[in-house]
């Protein structure tokens, strides 16, 4: 720690704040996939399918939407 104690005050407080900042966004991070990892746990791997169609003698029409989980999957 000596080179830290012959550096400026002005050196200091920025290699501080930068080493603060880095933490801070390893803890944050370390937290949000945690967070990811318990909610992932409650969803249930279901697929709901919805299907319309129309048609008149050969004719066949169709549209069908598949929707896993919500509105948002990812």
């Amino acid at each position: 720690m000596a080179w830290f104690s012959s550096l400026d005050a002005t050196v200091q407080v920025a290699v501080i704040t930068i080493c603060g900042s880095v933490s801070v966004a390893i803890i944050t991070g370390i937290f949000g996939l945690i967070k990811k990892d318990n909610s992932s746990k409650g969803k249930s791997d279901s697929t709901t399918i919805n299907q319309t169609s129309s048609g008149s003698n050969n004719t066949f029409i169709g549209i069908q939407n598949n929707h896993k989980g919500g509105k948002n999957d990812e």
